[in-house]
C-alpha cells in the first residue's frame, strides 16, 4: 500500500484545488465526525482528496523525481548526486549474519535516504559523496516520517552514468524557530533553543540489531516486523525538560540524538545498563546545558499533553547564535526600509494630485479676486449722496412716495399699538374689554370731565382738508395745502378759556 505523509496530502490538495489551509483542515475533520471516529486524519485527507476529484500521486513506479517517490512504491528507477554517506553495519539476521550501509542523495525536487542490504552494501566502497547514481529496481518505504528507498539483490546502481546530470540539489528546509508556547503537533517539524532543566532516567529497551527498530517478544524470541526472529540489541532513550522563558516540554531522544545530547560513545552508555550511578555523572553534567533540538512536537494521548521528539541535538553555540541575530536584524531593517520606500511611492501620486488640486484652485482664486475688486470699484463708485446724483427717471416721485407711506403705515400702526400695550398694560386691558364692561360706574373714564374733554378735542382738532395735487414748470408734481381752520378759543364749561396759549406765527 502507498503509504503519503498527512502534510503532502495537504499540499497537494492545496496547491492543485487552490484551497485554504484552513477550509481544507475544516472539511477534514467534518469527515472525521461524519464517521464518528472510525477513520484516521490521514484516511479523511485521501476521502477529501477523492471527493475533489484530485490525483495524489501519477504513477506506483518507474522512472521519478526523488520529491514524487512515496512508501509502498515498487521498482523506482531515480537519477540523484550523493551529500552525505555513513559506515556500513554488519547484524545477525535470522537467515545468518548480514550487513547494511546507507547513504543520502538528492536531485532538484528533493532528498532522500538509500539503504542497500547484504551483498548491495559491498556498493558502499564504491561509492563517494559527489558522484551522480542512477537507481534502478528500488522500493519505498516510510520510516516514520520520513521515505527510504531500498535497494536489494535484484536492484542496480550505476556510478556516474554518461548523459545523466544534477543541475542541483534541492537542500531540506531548515526547520523555524519556535517558542516552546507555540509548539503545535500540527505544524510540522521545528527548532527551539531550550536550557535542559529536569533529567530523567536512561531507559534501554530492544531493537533489530539491522534497523534498529524496537522487537517483540515471541514464542520464537525477538521478532522484527521486517526481519523476522532476530538476536536483539539494545537502544536507549532519554527524556528531560526543556525551558526556553516561554513555556517548558518533555522533550524525547532515541538513539544517536542521546549520544549526541549526552557527548557518550554507545559503548559508554551501554555501560550504565549494568550501572545506574554512572548516569549520575551524566545528569549534573546535562542540567542547566543550553541545546538546540530539531524535531516535530507530538500529542501524548496517555498523559493529555504535548512532547518534543528531537531528532537532532547540539550544544548551543554562541558565535553561531549571534551572527544569526546580527542576519535576522539586517533582514528586518531591510525590510523596513522596503516598506517605507513602498510608501514614499505610495504618498507620491497623492502629493502630485494635491499640486494639480491646488493649480485648479489657483484660476479659480483669480476669479473671486476679480469678482472682489470689482465689488470694491463699485463700492467706490457708489457714495452716500448717490439718492440724490440719481437721474429724474429713476427718482420716485413725491406721489409714489407718499402712497408707499400709506402702504407701511398699517403696519407702523400694528407696531406702535404693541409697544403701548407694552408699556401701558392697564390702559390696554381697559380698552380690550367689551363696550359693556368699560362703561361700568367704577370706571374712571366716565367722569363728566373727561366726556366734555373728548368733545372739545373732537370739535378742536378737526380732520385735514384735502390735498390739491398740481404740477410745477419742470413737470414735477407739486402739493398747495389749503389752510386748515386755526383752532377757537373755545371755552370749557363755566367760560374759561383753555389752558394753553395760540403761536401767534400759525395764525
Amino acid at each position: 500500500m502507498i503509504t503519503i505523509p498527512y502534510d503532502q496530502i495537504c499540499s497537494t490538495i492545496i496547491e492543485k484545488k487552490g484551497i485554504s489551509k484552513e477550509e481544507l483542515d475544516t472539511r477534514i475533520k467534518q469527515k472525521m465526525d461524519q464517521l464518528s471516529g472510525l477513520i484516521s486524519k490521514e484516511g479523511a485527507a485521501h476521502i477529501v482528496a477523492n471527493e475533489l476529484g484530485i490525483k495524489l500521486f501519477d504513477a506506483t513506479g518507474g522512472k521519478m523525481k526523488i520529491a514524487k517517490i512515496l512508501g509502498g512504491m515498487r521498482d523506482i528507477e531515480t537519477v540523484g548526486k550523493v551529500t552525505r554517506k555513513f559506515e556500513i553495519r554488519e547484524f545477525q539476521g535470522k537467515m545468518g549474519p548480514g550487513k547494511v550501509g546507507s547513504f543520502i542523495m538528492g536531485d532538484s525536487s528533493g532528498q532522500i535516504r538509500v539503504v542497500l542490504w547484504n551483498d548491495m552494501a559491498s556498493m558502499m566502497t564504491k561509492i563517494e559523496e559527489g558522484n551522480i547514481l542512477k537507481l534502478i529496481g528500488g522500493y519505498a518505504r516510510q520510516n516514520q516520517d520520513r521515505k527510504e528507498l531500498h535497494l536489494n539483490a535484484k536492484s542496480r546502481i550505476m556510478i556516474n552514468p554518461p548523459g545523466e546530470t544534477v543541475e542541483g540539489v534541492a537542500m531540506p528546509e531548515a526547520p523555524a524557530r519556535t517558542q516552546i508556547s507555540n509548539l503545535n503537533p500540527e505544524k510540522g517539524p521545528a527548532e527551539i533553543k531550550a536550557t535542559i532543566v529536569q533529567v530523567f532516567e536512561l531507559r534501554f529497551y530492544e531493537v533489530c540489531p539491522t534497523c534498529m527498530r524496537k522487537v517483540q517478544q515471541g514464542e520464537g524470541g525477538a521478532s522484527c516486523a521486517t526481519h523476522g526472529i532476530v538476536t536483539p540489541t539494545y537502544s536507549y532513550v532519554l527524556n528531560f525538560y526543556s525551558d526556553d522563558g516561554t513555556g517548558n516540554v518533555r522533550t524525547v531522544c532515541f538513539g544517536k540524538t542521546v549520544e549526541n545530547v549526552t557527548g557518550k560513545s554507545r559503548e559508554e552508555l551501554l555501560a550504565i545498563r549494568e550501572d545506574q550511578t554512572l548516569f549520575d555523572v551524566v545528569r549534573t553534567e546535562l542540567l542547566g546545558a543550553q541545546l538546540i533540538l530539531n524535531g516535530r512536537a507530538n500529542k501524548n494521548e496517555m498523559f493529555d499533553r504535548i512532547e518534543f521528539i528531537a531528532r537532532e541535538a547540539k550544544l548551543l553555540d554562541v558565535d553561531a547564535e549571534i551572527l544569526k541575530l546580527k542576519e535576522r536584524v539586517e533582514e528586518v531593517q531591510s525590510q523596513k526600509s522596503e516598506v517605507q520606500s513602498q510608501k514614499s511611492e505610495v504618498r507620491s501620486p497623492k502629493s502630485e494630485v494635491q499640486s494639480q488640486k491646488s493649480e485648479v484652485r489657483s484660476p479659480k482664486s483669480e476669479v473671486q479676486s476679480q469678482k472682489s475688486e470689482v465689488q470694491s470699484q463699485k463700492s467706490e463708485e457708489v457714495t452716500p449722496d448717490s439718492k440724490l446724483q440719481t437721474p429724474n427717471s429713476e427718482r420716485p416721485s413725491i406721489v409714489q412716495q407718499a402712497e408707499q407711506s400709506e402702504v407701511r403705515s398699517p403696519k407702523s400702526e400694528v407696531k406702535s399699538q404693541e409697544q403701548f400695550e407694552v408699556q401701558n398694560p392697564e390702559q390696554s386691558a381697559v380698552s380690550s374689554l367689551p363696550s359693556g364692561e368699560k362703561n361700568t360706574p367704577n370706571s374712571k373714564l366716565q367722569t363728566p370731565d373727561s366726556e366734555s374733554s373728548d368733545s372739545e378735542d373732537s370739535k378742536v382738532f378737526e380732520d385735514p382738508k384735502p390735498v390739491e395735487k398740481s404740477m410745477d414748470t419742470e413737470g414735477y408734481p407739486t402739493i398747495t395745502p389749503q389752510a386748515s381752520p386755526v383752532p377757537s378759543q373755545a371755552t370749557k364749561t363755566g367760560g374759561e378759556l383753555d389752558d394753553f396759549d395760540i403761536d401767534e406765527e400759525l395764525i
